[in-house]
């Protein structure tokens, strides 16, 4: 399962939704509580801590102030959802065990806003992939009646 950042820049307040709801229709139908964690990396250590849990179909915001106090400032945060609560100090990255699907993929909206504006991307980080990018940006692919992605 991915990594969902949440976005800093200057003036601007960081935030992330995740949703508990699989991406489609046809791969996966997963109707499981599951653990909503931030996890950064700290002194050469992973640390994580569980936010809540999300029920099935719900979904979460998670702003950056809300991480006061819990995430250092010069870390990134990294949101996760996982069946299992995950270790608080880790030498490695923990891995999530859930669900995964292909197309597509499941992620969650990252966003800045200020005052007066808000601009938001759907985006992941799946841990050490040969290539990849911060955002990915798929296209909306329908493969036959009654499939549909959310």
């Amino acid at each position: 399962m991915s990594y969902f950042p949440i976005l800093t820049a200057p003036d601007c307040q960081g935030w992330t939704t995740l949703c508990n709801f699989s991406p489609n229709n046809w791969e996966v139908i997963d109707k499981t509580d599951k653990y909503l964690n931030v996890t950064w990396a700290e002194n050469g250590v992973w640390h994580s801590r569980n936010l809540c849990k999300l029920k099935s179909d719900e979904l979460r915001t998670i702003t950056i102030s809300e991480l006061e106090g819990i995430v250092p400032d010069d870390a990134l945060p990294l949101l996760s959802l996982s069946l299992n609560e995950l270790p608080e100090t880790s030498d490695v990255l923990p891995s999530i065990d859930i669900f995964r699907t292909n197309l597509p993929a499941w992620r969650a909206t990252l966003g800045l806003s200020t005052e007066v504006s808000s601009v938001s991307y759907q985006g992941e980080i799946d841990p050490f992939p040969a290539t990849g990018s911060l955002l990915t940006f798929n296209s909306f692919m329908q493969f036959g009646d009654n499939i549909e992605n959310y």
